[in-house]
């Protein structure tokens, strides 16, 4: 976290446990900041949103594909794939940008009469990857050369971290996760898991031959991993319509770590509470 930035969120994040600091040296980092400091999430990166979600109130759905969003009497008309709809007063989607561009109704519509917008939401670019993680039982002997480091020159992975110290629990059994690099996901992102699955685990056994073979094998594909290249001058978030309000956020209007997630999320917040106000005015 740059200094000085979102320390609101961090605060309350770290008071509540949901983020710890970060204890364990990471190896061939880049240089920071001065001032930056880095956090961990022990539960997960999951753990975030579940949090703010729980403080919300809103009950979540899952497992619920948009497809279409439609106006419909000053409304929006939400269809997903598995064919359900639903009317509401505002939609905020915060979906990687390139999917924002595969919805079908009033969304391609508007994008389709604001070419500029549109060419401008094309242009906005994510890296790919695969990250494995490899689970131990208790008492494990895991022969790394650290704790967790970058990779400079390995053909695959980019990154590797004994994943349970990394998150401030030596007590749990060992865990490791790799991350594949940039160029490697570019070239394969298109395999399915049960097809990148050999490849990765013959690059894990090639490069770290030291490690025994674990328990259980978890491989993870991330088309939208990161973004590369954020829509033009990173407004936080950008308006599709106003009456009804479609907003359109996420890190691809602002950049690719937590801080430009809440960065957005107040954009979006901003906009939504001054929509009211012009409805009534």
């Amino acid at each position: 976290m740059p200094k000085n930035t979102a320390s609101k969120e961090y605060e309350e994040l770290l008071s509540k446990g949901v983020l710890e600091p970060l204890k364990i040296n990471i190896s061939n980092c880049h240089e920071h900041e001065a001032g930056t400091k880095h956090y961990v999430a022990p539960n997960g990166m999951s753990a975030i949103a579940k949090y703010f979600i729980s403080q919300s109130g809103c009950q979540p759905e899952f497992e619920h594909h948009i497809s279409t969003i439609t106006k419909q009497d000053n409304k929006w008309s939400v269809s997903t794939l598995q064919g359900k709809v639903e009317l509401f007063d505002a939609v905020v989607l915060t979906i990687p940008v390139p999917q924002v561009l595969q919805l079908k109704g009033t969304v391609a519509e508007i994008l389709e009469n604001n070419q500029e917008m549109k060419t401008k939401l094309s242009d906005v670019e994510y890296s790919s990857r695969y990250a494995v993680g490899l689970y131990y039982d208790q008492g494990a002997e895991l022969s790394l050369p650290f704790k967790a480091s970058y990779l400079k020159d390995d053909p695959v992975f980019r990154y590797f971290a004994v994943d349970n110290l990394r998150r401030n629990r030596p007590e749990l059994p060992p865990s490791v996760v790799f991350h594949t690099s940039v160029p490697f996901g570019l070239e394969h992102v298109e395999l399915n898991i049960a097809e990148a699955e050999p490849i990765l685990k013959e690059a894990i056994q090639r490069s770290f031959p030291g490690l025994p073979e674990p328990k259980a094998f978890k491989c993870q594909k991330w088309r939208y991993s990161q973004v590369t290249k954020s829509y033009e001058d990173q407004p936080g978030a950008l308006e599709l319509s106003r009456e009804p309000p479609l907003l359109v956020g996420g890190d691809g209007f602002t950049h690719s770590n937590l801080d430009g997630c809440i960065s957005s999320a107040r954009k979006v917040c901003l906009v939504l509470l001054i929509a009211p106000r012009r409805v009534g005015s």
